[in-house]
């Protein structure tokens, strides 16, 4: 039986990675963030929530040892259009 991960805000989440809240915001709408969770995916306003575990694979996943490491920033949709 595995544990069940704590479900964090977007205000909790930003905390715990270090950003903005609306920089998690943003990274939703562009799909390059951590993977979230919508309450209620017919809502528009719907609570948005993150697994702590997931959170934590996503910050393992850009864990570099030196700066040959970090990846190819990639365009979002805003930059590509200009």
């Amino acid at each position: 039986m595995t544990t069940a991960s704590k479900l964090l805000t977007t205000a909790e989440a930003a905390e715990r990675i270090g950003v903005k809240p609306n920089t998690l915001e943003r990274w939703r709408t562009y799909g390059t963030g951590p993977e979230f969770i919508k309450i209620n995916p017919h809502s528009l306003r719907s609570p948005i929530r993150y697994r702590e575990s997931v959170l934590e694979a996503w910050l393992a996943e850009r864990t570099c040892t030196n700066t040959s490491q970090y990846p190819l920033p990639s365009r979002s949709p805003v930059q590509a259009a200009v």
